[in-house]
C-alpha cells in the first residue's frame, strides 16, 4: 500500500460519507423514516459531507487569491454551522 496523502485521505472520507448516506437510506427504508438509527446515520453523513465541501471550498477560495472569495467562504461556513446549532 502506498503513502496516504491529504487528498487521498479527503477522498476516502468522502467515500465514507456516501456509504453512511446509503446505509441510512437502507435503514430508514426497512425500519421506517422515524427510526433513530437511520436519522443518526444520516446526520453523521451530512456532517461529514458538509465538512468535505468546506475543505474543498477553502482550497478553491484560496486558489483564487482574492480576499472576497475567502470572506464569502467564511460567511458560508459560519451560516452552515449556525444552522446546525440552532
Amino acid at each position: 500500500m502506498g503513502k496516504i496523502n491529504f487528498k487521498s485521505f479527503l477522498n476516502f472520507i468522502a467515500f465514507v460519507a456516501i456509504v453512511f448516506i446509503g446505509v441510512a437510506l437502507i435503514v430508514k427504508g426497512i425500519l421506517g423514516a422515524d427510526n433513530q438509527v437511520g436519522v443518526a446515520l444520516e446526520l453523521v453523513a451530512q456532517i461529514i459531507a458538509y465538512t468535505m465541501l468546506a475543505i474543498y471550498g477553502f482550497f478553491y477560495a484560496r486558489s483564487k487569491r482574492s480576499i472576497v472569495f475567502l470572506i464569502v467562504w467564511i460567511v458560508s461556513v459560519v451560516l452552515i454551522v449556525v444552522s446546525y446549532v440552532i
